[in-house]
């Protein structure tokens, strides 16, 4: 099965300063998905905004997906940023549970419910 090839957009929440970022594709060993972690890195480091990924658009997360988003929770503790997941399809909610990466990332089930998560109470994974 042909998989697509990873995009993503970039925005900022006006009312939390929060950068989102909206993941769509295939989340993989490709030059795509490595070209957003570098993306992701460089902009953590630039700006001390809390990092947002959106992957309801991900339709596929392999090995190197799974590693790609250990690197940017890396980066982000790294730099002092709080970082979340929003719209986990269930597939990849389980492979995440699965690796045990859901007890250090919060996720929530679409962005709204975690831009409010944030001004309420900030991020923290339910452990």
């Amino acid at each position: 099965m042909l998989r697509s090839a990873l995009l993503w957009q970039t925005t900022l929440d006006a009312a939390t300063g929060i950068r989102i970022y909206r993941l769509n594709g295939a989340l993989t060993d490709s030059e795509e998905s490595y070209s957003f972690l570098a993306n992701a890195r460089t902009e953590m480091s630039a700006d001390p905004r809390p990092l947002l990924l959106d992957m309801g658009g991900v339709e596929h997360v392999t090995s190197a997906g799974v590693g790609i988003v250990v690197a940017v929770y890396k980066a982000a503790s790294d730099a002092k940023r709080a970082i979340a997941l929003a719209r986990l399809s269930r597939r990849n909610e389980i492979i995440l549970e699965v690796v045990q990466l859901l007890r250090y990332i919060a996720a929530f089930e679409d962005e709204r419910a975690a831009l409010e998560g944030y001004a309420a109470a900030g991020w923290t994974p339910e452990a």
